[in-house]
């Protein structure tokens, strides 16, 4: 029960006051309230945060190649991006970079983007040249690429070049790739891991 004081008007009529505890109630529902609105507003923008940079389209990196007693100044190669699944895959990559964790051989390390001429399969090696199998090959940049399936025409894949310039051992875990698609954004290890030495 709200404890309140009687005031006498002129007209001998009386007015109830609220005490101190009855105002500050409307106060504190309102506080209570904006701070539920802002905990929603906080977790619903960190939710949206995960899904707009949670994209996930590649597996994993996972198997690796390598070459054993590899000349010093010969290149080996390994394709590393391509579309995932049987069907061409159109993305906007803005970064891929190799992710390095030996290289005693002081090798030059590229990221390499290859057209695929039609009809043509490879595999990692260093017994060809990209230049046999693309019909176009340059150094990566920042743009929207139709990556390759097997039968794909006008599409692109993306080898790891490898020229060890001493000797040593050069072991790489694949490539860290950044890219988005429409609003959604990715960040991934992936591809084949490589590791070389030379003598």
């Amino acid at each position: 029960m709200i404890d309140v004081v009687d005031l006498i008007d002129p007209n001998g009529s009386t007015t109830p006051e609220p005490t101190p505890l009855a105002r500050r109630r409307p106060r504190r529902t309102i506080a209570i309230a904006i701070t539920a609105i802002l905990v929603v507003v906080v977790a619903s923008g960190v939710l949206f945060e995960r899904w707009r940079n949670g994209l996930h389209v590649f597996p994993s990196a996972g198997n690796e190649v390598g070459a054993d007693r590899m000349a010093v100044e010969r290149t080996f190669y390994a394709p590393e991006v391509s579309s995932p699944t049987d069907r061409p895959l159109t993305l906007t990559i803005t970064s891929i970079r190799p992710d390095i964790a030996r290289n005693t051989a002081h090798a030059t390390i590229r990221v390499l983007l290859c057209t695929p001429r039609p009809g043509i399969t490879i595999g990692p090696g260093t017994a060809w040249s990209l230049t046999r199998y693309c019909s176009a090959l340059q150094e990566f940049t920042r743009g929207s690429y139709r990556l390759c399936t097997a039968l794909a025409p006008d599409c692109v894949t993306f080898f790891l070049a490898v020229t060890a310039h001493t000797s040593g051992h050069v072991h790489i875990n694949g490539v860290r790739i950044k890219y988005e698609d429409g609003f959604r954004r990715g960040d991934q290890l992936i591809g084949i891991a490589v590791d070389t030495s030379t003598p």
